[in-house]
Protein backbone atom coordinates (compact mmCIF):
# COMPACT_ATOMS: atom_id res chain seq x y z
CA UNK A 1 0.00 0.00 0.00
CA UNK A 2 2.90 2.27 1.22
CA UNK A 3 5.56 0.60 -1.67
CA UNK A 4 8.59 2.68 -2.63
CA UNK A 5 6.80 5.77 -0.72
CA UNK A 6 9.64 7.49 1.71
CA UNK A 7 8.69 8.43 5.06
CA UNK A 8 10.98 10.32 7.69
CA UNK A 9 9.86 9.71 11.28
CA UNK A 10 11.30 12.29 13.65
CA UNK A 11 11.26 11.80 17.58
CA UNK A 12 12.93 13.49 20.56
CA UNK A 13 13.57 10.38 22.44
CA UNK A 14 13.98 6.69 21.61
CA UNK A 15 12.08 4.15 20.13
CA UNK A 16 11.91 2.32 23.72
CA UNK A 17 10.82 4.99 25.38
CA UNK A 18 8.01 5.69 22.91
CA UNK A 19 6.16 2.66 22.11
CA UNK A 20 3.15 4.99 20.37
CA UNK A 21 5.82 6.46 17.54
CA UNK A 22 7.45 2.46 17.24
CA UNK A 23 3.99 1.14 16.65
CA UNK A 24 3.84 3.55 14.29
CA UNK A 25 6.82 2.65 12.54
CA UNK A 26 6.12 -1.12 12.26
CA UNK A 27 3.43 -0.33 10.26
CA UNK A 28 5.42 1.61 8.00
CA UNK A 29 7.87 -0.75 7.31
CA UNK A 30 5.11 -3.68 7.17
CA UNK A 31 2.99 -1.66 4.61
CA UNK A 32 6.30 -1.22 2.54
CA UNK A 33 7.22 2.31 2.76
CA UNK A 34 10.99 3.30 3.04
CA UNK A 35 11.35 4.96 6.47
CA UNK A 36 14.04 6.93 7.92
CA UNK A 37 13.85 7.61 11.37
CA UNK A 38 15.76 10.46 13.55
CA UNK A 39 15.84 9.78 17.15
CA UNK A 40 18.48 9.94 20.38
CA UNK A 41 20.68 7.34 21.67
CA UNK A 42 20.54 7.13 25.58
CA UNK A 43 22.40 5.74 28.17
CA UNK A 44 19.84 4.10 30.61
CA UNK A 45 17.52 1.20 30.93
CA UNK A 46 16.69 1.43 27.78
CA UNK A 47 19.59 0.67 25.77
CA UNK A 48 19.60 -3.26 25.34
CA UNK A 49 15.59 -2.89 24.46
CA UNK A 50 16.74 -0.34 21.46
CA UNK A 51 19.10 -2.90 20.57
CA UNK A 52 16.92 -5.62 19.59
CA UNK A 53 14.43 -3.34 18.10
CA UNK A 54 17.33 -1.63 15.84
CA UNK A 55 17.78 -5.18 15.03
CA UNK A 56 14.31 -5.96 14.24
CA UNK A 57 13.50 -3.17 12.01
CA UNK A 58 16.58 -3.71 10.05
CA UNK A 59 15.35 -2.23 6.48
CA UNK A 60 14.56 1.19 8.41
CA UNK A 61 17.51 3.79 7.84
CA UNK A 62 18.34 4.83 11.71
CA UNK A 63 19.54 8.58 12.68
CA UNK A 64 20.90 8.15 15.41
CA UNK A 65 22.06 11.87 17.92
CA UNK A 66 23.15 11.97 21.52
CA UNK A 67 22.49 14.51 23.96
CA UNK A 68 24.29 13.43 27.07
CA UNK A 69 27.85 13.64 28.17
CA UNK A 70 28.76 11.04 25.79
CA UNK A 71 29.43 13.31 23.50
CA UNK A 72 30.43 16.36 25.32
CA UNK A 73 30.51 19.34 22.96
CA UNK A 74 26.90 19.07 21.51
CA UNK A 75 25.65 18.28 25.06
CA UNK A 76 27.23 21.55 26.15
CA UNK A 77 26.06 23.49 22.78
CA UNK A 78 22.66 22.82 23.43
CA UNK A 79 22.91 23.68 27.16
CA UNK A 80 23.88 26.83 26.33
CA UNK A 81 21.45 27.62 23.41
CA UNK A 82 18.55 26.40 25.24
CA UNK A 83 19.23 28.66 27.86
CA UNK A 84 20.00 31.35 26.27
CA UNK A 85 16.52 30.85 24.48
CA UNK A 86 14.77 31.04 27.89
CA UNK A 87 16.52 34.27 28.26
CA UNK A 88 15.71 35.95 24.69
CA UNK A 89 11.82 34.07 24.67
CA UNK A 90 10.99 36.93 27.86
CA UNK A 91 11.93 39.75 24.91
CA UNK A 92 10.41 38.12 21.37
CA UNK A 93 7.75 35.70 23.59
CA UNK A 94 5.93 34.67 19.71
CA UNK A 95 9.69 33.57 18.51
CA UNK A 96 9.02 29.98 16.99
CA UNK A 97 12.59 29.14 17.48
CA UNK A 98 13.53 30.40 21.01
CA UNK A 99 10.48 29.06 22.09
CA UNK A 100 11.36 25.61 20.47
CA UNK A 101 14.98 25.60 21.82
CA UNK A 102 14.03 27.08 25.13
CA UNK A 103 11.35 24.26 25.75
CA UNK A 104 13.10 21.04 24.49
CA UNK A 105 17.78 21.72 24.02
CA UNK A 106 17.20 18.73 21.78
CA UNK A 107 15.11 20.92 19.11
CA UNK A 108 18.59 22.45 18.49
CA UNK A 109 20.02 19.32 17.96
CA UNK A 110 17.16 18.28 16.16
CA UNK A 111 16.71 21.00 13.44
CA UNK A 112 20.98 21.05 13.47
CA UNK A 113 20.86 17.95 11.51
CA UNK A 114 17.48 17.91 9.76
CA UNK A 115 19.36 21.10 7.69
CA UNK A 116 21.60 18.48 6.54
CA UNK A 117 19.72 15.77 5.45
CA UNK A 118 18.19 16.17 1.40
CA UNK A 119 14.74 16.92 1.00
CA UNK A 120 14.39 13.14 -0.36
CA UNK A 121 10.72 12.02 1.70
CA UNK A 122 6.89 12.14 1.01
CA UNK A 123 5.94 12.63 4.06
CA UNK A 124 7.43 13.53 7.64
CA UNK A 125 5.58 12.12 11.26
CA UNK A 126 6.50 14.01 14.17
CA UNK A 127 6.33 12.65 17.49
CA UNK A 128 6.97 14.81 21.15
CA UNK A 129 7.16 18.43 21.27
CA UNK A 130 11.01 18.87 20.61
CA UNK A 131 10.63 18.36 17.05
CA UNK A 132 7.74 20.35 16.40
CA UNK A 133 9.56 23.60 15.23
CA UNK A 134 12.46 21.47 13.16
CA UNK A 135 10.28 19.39 11.67
CA UNK A 136 8.02 22.57 10.18
CA UNK A 137 10.77 23.99 9.74
CA UNK A 138 12.20 21.32 7.55
CA UNK A 139 9.28 20.68 5.90
CA UNK A 140 7.82 24.11 4.93
CA UNK A 141 11.54 25.01 3.54
CA UNK A 142 11.24 22.01 1.34
CA UNK A 143 7.58 21.73 0.73
CA UNK A 144 7.00 18.16 2.35
CA UNK A 145 3.84 17.28 3.71
CA UNK A 146 4.11 16.38 7.51
CA UNK A 147 2.15 14.79 10.24
CA UNK A 148 2.55 15.33 14.37
CA UNK A 149 0.87 13.17 16.78
CA UNK A 150 0.11 14.68 19.83
CA UNK A 151 0.37 11.98 22.86
CA UNK A 152 -0.17 14.57 25.23
CA UNK A 153 -1.82 17.80 25.48
CA UNK A 154 1.79 19.04 26.26
CA UNK A 155 0.21 22.90 26.49
CA UNK A 156 -1.50 21.88 29.67
CA UNK A 157 1.13 19.28 31.27
CA UNK A 158 2.53 21.17 34.18
CA UNK A 159 -0.75 22.58 36.11
CA UNK A 160 -4.50 23.72 35.73
CA UNK A 161 -3.67 26.82 33.77
CA UNK A 162 -1.86 26.18 30.22
CA UNK A 163 1.36 27.21 29.47
CA UNK A 164 1.28 30.09 26.74
CA UNK A 165 4.69 29.24 25.49
CA UNK A 166 4.09 25.69 24.99
CA UNK A 167 0.46 26.74 23.86
CA UNK A 168 2.36 29.32 20.98
CA UNK A 169 4.88 26.66 19.84
CA UNK A 170 2.20 24.09 18.92
CA UNK A 171 -0.05 26.76 17.66
CA UNK A 172 2.18 28.19 15.47
CA UNK A 173 4.37 24.89 14.31
CA UNK A 174 1.65 22.82 13.34
CA UNK A 175 -0.19 25.36 11.58
CA UNK A 176 0.71 23.90 8.12
CA UNK A 177 0.63 20.23 9.84
CA UNK A 178 -1.53 17.94 7.03
CA UNK A 179 -2.51 16.05 9.91
CA UNK A 180 -3.01 15.65 13.87
CA UNK A 181 -3.38 12.71 15.87
CA UNK A 182 -4.05 12.28 19.51
CA UNK A 183 -4.53 9.42 21.69
CA UNK A 184 -7.41 10.67 23.82
CA UNK A 185 -11.11 12.23 22.45
CA UNK A 186 -10.45 15.30 25.22
CA UNK A 187 -6.89 15.46 24.27
CA UNK A 188 -7.94 16.11 20.01
CA UNK A 189 -10.46 18.41 20.96
CA UNK A 190 -8.13 20.78 22.75
CA UNK A 191 -5.91 20.61 20.25
CA UNK A 192 -8.02 21.68 17.62
CA UNK A 193 -9.65 24.43 19.60
CA UNK A 194 -5.80 25.69 19.22
CA UNK A 195 -4.49 24.66 16.00
CA UNK A 196 -7.95 24.59 14.19
CA UNK A 197 -8.77 21.70 12.07
CA UNK A 198 -6.42 19.83 9.45
CA UNK A 199 -7.02 18.08 6.01
CA UNK A 200 -7.11 14.64 8.43
CA UNK A 201 -7.78 14.95 12.27
CA UNK A 202 -8.61 11.46 14.24
CA UNK A 203 -8.06 9.75 17.85
CA UNK A 204 -5.50 7.02 17.46
CA UNK A 205 -5.86 4.80 20.46
CA UNK A 206 -2.37 3.88 22.58
CA UNK A 207 -3.28 -0.07 22.04
CA UNK A 208 -0.98 -3.16 21.51
CA UNK A 209 -0.19 -5.87 18.79
CA UNK A 210 -2.27 -8.93 19.64
CA UNK A 211 0.95 -10.76 19.47
CA UNK A 212 1.77 -9.36 22.89
CA UNK A 213 -1.45 -10.92 24.59
CA UNK A 214 -0.63 -13.23 26.66
CA UNK A 215 -2.60 -16.44 27.60
CA UNK A 216 -5.57 -15.86 29.55
CA UNK A 217 -4.97 -16.98 33.16
CA UNK A 218 -7.57 -17.94 35.48
CA UNK A 219 -5.77 -16.49 38.47
CA UNK A 220 -7.62 -17.99 40.96
CA UNK A 221 -8.13 -17.12 44.67
CA UNK A 222 -7.96 -19.78 46.72
CA UNK A 223 -6.46 -20.67 50.19
CA UNK A 224 -3.07 -21.57 49.34
CA UNK A 225 -3.04 -18.35 46.62
CA UNK A 226 -5.44 -15.95 48.99
CA UNK A 227 -3.90 -12.75 48.28
CA UNK A 228 -5.71 -10.18 45.67
CA UNK A 229 -2.98 -9.17 42.95
CA UNK A 230 -3.55 -5.85 42.19
CA UNK A 231 -1.03 -3.69 40.01
CA UNK A 232 0.44 -0.42 39.09
CA UNK A 233 2.94 0.57 36.17
CA UNK A 234 4.16 3.52 34.56
CA UNK A 235 7.89 4.64 33.05
CA UNK A 236 8.65 6.40 35.95
CA UNK A 237 7.18 6.39 39.76
CA UNK A 238 5.92 9.60 41.09
CA UNK A 239 4.00 10.71 44.10
CA UNK A 240 1.83 12.83 41.72
CA UNK A 241 0.34 9.67 40.21
CA UNK A 242 -2.33 8.73 42.79
CA UNK A 243 -0.16 5.78 44.46
CA UNK A 244 -1.19 7.21 47.72
CA UNK A 245 -4.89 6.30 47.28
CA UNK A 246 -4.28 2.63 47.12
CA UNK A 247 -1.98 2.35 50.12
CA UNK A 248 -4.57 4.18 52.23
CA UNK A 249 -7.15 2.72 50.85
CA UNK A 250 -5.16 -1.60 51.74
CA UNK A 251 -4.49 0.38 55.50
CA UNK A 252 -8.40 0.19 55.65
CA UNK A 253 -8.64 -3.52 54.30
CA UNK A 254 -8.37 -6.02 57.29
CA UNK A 255 -10.44 -9.49 56.33
CA UNK A 256 -8.20 -10.29 53.37
CA UNK A 257 -4.61 -10.35 52.18
CA UNK A 258 -3.30 -7.76 49.10
CA UNK A 259 -0.30 -8.26 46.67
CA UNK A 260 0.39 -4.91 45.45
CA UNK A 261 3.20 -4.64 42.66
CA UNK A 262 4.50 -0.85 41.45
CA UNK A 263 6.08 -1.25 37.92
CA UNK A 264 8.56 1.21 36.94
CA UNK A 265 11.64 3.32 37.43
CA UNK A 266 11.71 4.26 41.35
CA UNK A 267 13.92 6.15 43.52
CA UNK A 268 14.75 4.64 46.81
CA UNK A 269 13.19 8.43 48.78
CA UNK A 270 10.10 7.77 46.34
CA UNK A 271 9.74 4.02 47.42
CA UNK A 272 10.31 5.44 50.94
CA UNK A 273 7.63 7.55 50.66
CA UNK A 274 5.37 5.10 49.63
CA UNK A 275 5.92 2.55 52.17
CA UNK A 276 5.76 4.88 54.89
CA UNK A 277 1.94 5.26 53.94
CA UNK A 278 1.70 1.46 54.93
CA UNK A 279 0.59 0.95 58.43
CA UNK A 280 -0.08 -2.79 58.41
CA UNK A 281 2.10 -5.63 57.60
CA UNK A 282 -0.62 -8.21 56.19
CA UNK A 283 -0.21 -6.71 52.34
CA UNK A 284 2.29 -7.23 50.35
CA UNK A 285 4.00 -4.56 48.30
CA UNK A 286 6.58 -5.60 45.35
CA UNK A 287 8.56 -2.91 43.30
CA UNK A 288 9.58 -3.95 39.79
CA UNK A 289 11.75 -2.20 37.44
CA UNK A 290 10.47 -1.57 33.98
CA UNK A 291 10.93 -4.11 31.27
CA UNK A 292 10.26 -5.07 27.44
CA UNK A 293 6.47 -4.75 26.73
CA UNK A 294 5.90 -8.56 26.35
CA UNK A 295 7.26 -9.41 29.43
CA UNK A 296 5.32 -6.42 31.40
CA UNK A 297 2.29 -8.12 29.65
CA UNK A 298 3.01 -11.71 31.23
CA UNK A 299 3.63 -9.66 34.67
CA UNK A 300 0.15 -7.88 34.36
CA UNK A 301 -1.64 -11.19 33.31
CA UNK A 302 -0.44 -12.55 36.97
CA UNK A 303 -2.61 -9.99 38.62
CA UNK A 304 -6.54 -9.78 38.78
CA UNK A 305 -7.00 -5.90 38.98
CA UNK A 306 -5.11 -3.10 37.31
CA UNK A 307 -4.81 0.56 38.76
CA UNK A 308 -4.98 3.42 36.49
CA UNK A 309 -5.11 6.01 39.88
CA UNK A 310 -4.59 9.65 37.74
CA UNK A 311 -5.22 12.10 40.25
CA UNK A 312 -5.90 14.75 37.47
CA UNK A 313 -2.70 17.09 38.67
CA UNK A 314 -2.80 18.93 35.54
CA UNK A 315 -5.14 19.62 32.41
CA UNK A 316 -3.22 17.21 30.53
CA UNK A 317 -3.69 14.38 33.55
CA UNK A 318 -7.29 14.88 33.25
CA UNK A 319 -7.53 14.39 29.60
CA UNK A 320 -4.99 11.78 29.14
CA UNK A 321 -6.07 8.15 28.25
CA UNK A 322 -2.57 6.86 30.28
CA UNK A 323 -0.74 3.83 28.13
CA UNK A 324 -1.71 1.60 31.12
CA UNK A 325 -5.47 1.29 30.53
CA UNK A 326 -5.21 -0.10 27.12
CA UNK A 327 -2.41 -2.84 28.61
CA UNK A 328 -4.47 -3.77 31.15
CA UNK A 329 -7.00 -5.04 28.79
CA UNK A 330 -5.02 -6.77 26.50
CA UNK A 331 -3.40 -8.59 29.67
CA UNK A 332 -7.19 -9.85 31.11
CA UNK A 333 -7.19 -7.44 34.18
CA UNK A 334 -10.24 -5.55 35.15
CA UNK A 335 -9.63 -1.75 35.85
CA UNK A 336 -10.36 0.74 38.74
CA UNK A 337 -9.57 4.00 37.61
CA UNK A 338 -9.84 7.28 39.26
CA UNK A 339 -12.36 9.75 37.94
CA UNK A 340 -10.29 11.93 35.61
CA UNK A 341 -11.98 12.82 32.27
CA UNK A 342 -10.89 10.62 29.87
CA UNK A 343 -10.72 7.47 32.26
CA UNK A 344 -14.28 8.26 33.29
CA UNK A 345 -15.22 8.51 29.29
CA UNK A 346 -13.51 4.96 28.57
CA UNK A 347 -15.14 3.25 31.22
CA UNK A 348 -18.43 4.97 30.44
CA UNK A 349 -18.04 3.72 26.73
CA UNK A 350 -16.91 -0.12 27.50
CA UNK A 351 -19.26 -1.30 29.77
CA UNK A 352 -18.54 -4.48 32.28
CA UNK A 353 -14.54 -3.93 32.05
CA UNK A 354 -14.04 -1.72 35.06
CA UNK A 355 -14.94 0.53 37.72
CA UNK A 356 -14.28 3.89 38.59
CA UNK A 357 -14.00 5.83 41.87
CA UNK A 358 -13.46 9.28 42.80
CA UNK A 359 -9.61 10.55 43.03
CA UNK A 360 -8.08 11.41 46.19
CA UNK A 361 -11.26 9.18 48.19
CA UNK A 362 -9.09 6.04 49.30
CA UNK A 363 -12.08 4.61 51.31
CA UNK A 364 -14.19 4.29 48.33
CA UNK A 365 -11.41 2.32 46.51
CA UNK A 366 -10.53 -0.07 49.64
CA UNK A 367 -14.55 -0.38 49.18
CA UNK A 368 -14.08 -1.22 45.70
CA UNK A 369 -11.36 -4.16 46.41
CA UNK A 370 -13.52 -5.48 49.04
CA UNK A 371 -15.97 -5.85 46.61
CA UNK A 372 -14.33 -7.49 43.66
CA UNK A 373 -12.74 -9.70 46.02
CA UNK A 374 -15.86 -10.99 48.10
CA UNK A 375 -17.44 -11.19 44.67
CA UNK A 376 -15.01 -13.14 42.56
CA UNK A 377 -17.95 -14.25 40.14
CA UNK A 378 -17.89 -9.97 39.12
CA UNK A 379 -13.89 -9.57 39.30
CA UNK A 380 -13.94 -12.52 36.69
CA UNK A 381 -16.69 -11.45 34.03
CA UNK A 382 -14.83 -7.70 34.27
CA UNK A 383 -11.22 -9.71 33.76
CA UNK A 384 -12.59 -11.78 30.76
CA UNK A 385 -14.02 -8.65 29.38
CA UNK A 386 -11.44 -6.73 29.12
CA UNK A 387 -8.97 -9.02 27.52
CA UNK A 388 -12.22 -9.91 24.82
CA UNK A 389 -12.03 -6.55 24.13
CA UNK A 390 -8.50 -6.06 23.43
CA UNK A 391 -9.03 -9.54 20.93
CA UNK A 392 -11.28 -7.68 19.05
CA UNK A 393 -11.86 -4.30 18.75
CA UNK A 394 -8.45 -2.55 21.14
CA UNK A 395 -5.58 -3.66 19.24
CA UNK A 396 -3.09 -1.95 17.43
CA UNK A 397 -3.89 -4.64 14.03
CA UNK A 398 -7.09 -2.83 14.21
CA UNK A 399 -6.03 0.97 15.04
CA UNK A 400 -3.47 0.87 12.16
CA UNK A 401 -5.93 1.43 9.67
CA UNK A 402 -6.70 4.78 11.36
CA UNK A 403 -3.05 6.15 11.13
CA UNK A 404 -2.41 4.67 7.77
CA UNK A 405 -5.67 6.52 7.06
CA UNK A 406 -4.16 10.14 7.55
CA UNK A 407 -0.68 9.09 5.95
CA UNK A 408 -2.24 7.90 3.02
CA UNK A 409 -4.95 11.14 2.58
CA UNK A 410 -1.63 13.41 3.44
CA UNK A 411 0.21 11.76 0.57
CA UNK A 412 -2.91 11.84 -1.84
CA UNK A 413 -3.73 15.40 -1.37
CA UNK A 414 -0.20 16.49 -1.86
CA UNK A 415 0.19 14.43 -5.00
Amino acid sequence: MLKGFRVLMVTSVNMAANPRCLKELKTLVSFGANVTVIKFDFNNWSVAYEKEIEAELNSVSWIKLTVGRERILPWITSTIISKLASTLSKIFPSNKKLLAYKLDKRSYLLNKRLQSLPPQFDIIIGHNPGVFWPVSQYADKHNIPYGIDIEDYHAGESGKSVDESSQILMKTTLANASYITAASPQILSRVVADVGEKNSTGVVNNVFELKMQPSYKENEITADSPHLKIVWFSQYVGLNRGLQDVFNAINRINHFPVQLTVIGNCTESIKHSLLSCLVTDKHRVEFVNPMPEKKLFELLSDNHIGLALEPGFSINNDIALSNKILSYILAGNAIIASDTEAQAYFISNNPGVGIVYQKGNSEQLAQLLEQLYSNQQELTEMRKAAYTLAASALNWEQEQHLFIKHVLLTIEHAA
